[in-house]
C-alpha cells in the first residue's frame, strides 16, 4: 500500500499531555523483541512508503529488469522480486555510497538503510489524525469500538493503453501497535491489522453502504511477503456494525474526527512525531471535514482511566 501526503504526529493514548503521556496509573506500553519476519515486514513497509527512499526503489526495479533482460518479466513478477530483495540491496547500496561519500546519503537514508532495532515499544492504544485507536484485544474489556481501520491507497493500471489511477479503500481491524526505533535517530509508529480481501470480502449494497466480511482476509500475515502493516499516520477510523440481513457481513461507518487538545504534565521522553519531523512519509490524504455519520453514545464515550500509559524503564 502506498499513499501520498505529509506525516502527521500522533501519540500513545493517555492523559492529554503535550508530548506523550502521564507518568502515573496503569501500564499500557510494553517493550518486546520482534521476530525476524515481523521486523522485515515492518521495515520493508517503512522503506516502500518513504519519499526519501523512492529514488532507490525506482533504481532497484531497473536493476531487476536489466538483470533479467533475457526474458520479459510481468509486472507482478517484478514486484515480487522487488519485495523479496530490496531491503538487502538497499542496505548494500547505501553502504557503498556512504564509503564513496556520495551526496545521495542523507542522515535519513543512512539510518533507514541500517534498519530498525529488534526491540520495540508495543502499545494497546494510540491517537493520530484526531482519531482514537485501540487494539482488538484491548477493546474486549471496553464498551467502545476503536479498532476499525481504513486506509486509502492509489492504484495504477492500464485501460486500453491509458494509465488509469484510482483510489481503493482497504478495511481492517487493528491487532497490534509498535514503535520502530532506528538506532535512536528516528522512531515511527506502525499499525498491524487484519485486512479484508476487497475482492471477496467487500461489497456495496443497494443503499450505497459498504459491507465487509472478515471471514475473507487478504492474508494472515504469516508469509514473509505479506503486508500487514501501515503507518499510523495513514490510518482513519471506521466502525463496523452487524448487518441483520447478511450473516457475517458488517456495515462500515466512518468515524467523526475529534478535536484533540494536549493538556497536563509533559513527559520527558520526546514524542514520536518529534523524532521524525524532518522525514517525509508517503501516506494517505486525510480530509479535515467530518463526514456526518451518526455515532452512538457508547461510541463517543471516553475511557480516560483505561487510557493511561506508563513507559517501562
Amino acid at each position: 500500500m502506498r499513499n501520498d501526503d505529509d506525516h502527521e504526529n500522533g501519540r500513545p493514548l493517555g492523559r492529554k499531555s503535550k508530548q506523550g503521556f502521564q507518568v502515573k496509573k496503569r501500564k499500557r506500553v510494553a517493550r518486546i523483541e520482534l521476530d525476524d519476519q515481523t521486523r522485515i515486514q515492518a521495515h520493508r513497509y517503512v522503506l516502500f512508503n518513504s519519499e526519501e527512499v523512492a529514488p532507490f526503489l525506482k533504481r532497484h526495479k531497473e536493476v531487476i529488469m536489466k538483470q533479467r533482460h533475457s526474458r520479459r518479466l510481468k509486472d507482478h513478477e517484478i514486484d515480487k522480486i522487488h519485495s523479496q530483495t530490496f531491503t538487502f540491496w538497499f542496505e548494500e547500496k547505501a553502504n557503498d555510497l556512504l564509503k564513496k561519500r556520495s551526496a545521495e546519503i542523507t542522515d535519513q537514508i543512512k539510518w533507514l538503510a541500517h534498519g530498525p532495532n529488534n526491540k520495540v515499544r508495543r502499545y494497546t492504544g494510540y491517537m493520530i489524525n484526531g482519531f482514537r485507536f485501540h487494539t482488538k484485544e484491548r477493546e474486549r474489556s471496553l464498551k467502545t469500538q476503536n479498532s476499525g481501520v481504513v486506509v486509502t491507497v492509489k492504484d495504477q493500471s492500464y485501460d486500453s493503453g491509458q494509465l488509469v489511477e484510482k483510489e481503493i479503500n482497504y478495511y481492517g481491524v487493528l491487532t497490534d501497535i509498535i514503535e520502530l526505533n532506528y538506532s535512536g535517530m528516528y522512531k515511527l509508529v506502525l499499525f498491524r491489522c487484519d485486512w479484508v480481501d476487497i475482492n471477496r470480502g467487500c461489497m456495496e449494497d443497494n443503499f450505497g453502504f459498504t459491507l465487509v466480511n472478515f471471514s475473507y482476509l487478504i492474508h494472515q500475515g504469516n508469509n514473509l511477503l505479506d503486508d500487514p502493516f501501515i503507518l499510523a499516520s495513514q490510518a482513519r477510523k471506521v466502525y463496523y456494525v452487524e448487518d441483520e440481513r447478511d450473516n457475517g457481513w458488517l456495515i462500515v461507518k466512518p468515524a467523526k474526527l475529534r478535536d484533540v487538545f494536549d493538556m497536563g504534565v509533559q513527559h520527558n521522553d520526546s514524542s514520536v512525531g518529534d523524532n521524525n519531523k524532518d522525514m517525509t512519509w508517503v501516506r494517505t490524504d486525510v480530509s479535515e471535514d467530518e463526514d456526518g455519520v451518526d455515532v452512538t453514545p457508547e461510541m463517543e464515550e471516553e475511557q480516560v482511566e483505561d487510557d493511561e500509559l506508563v513507559p517501562e524503564d
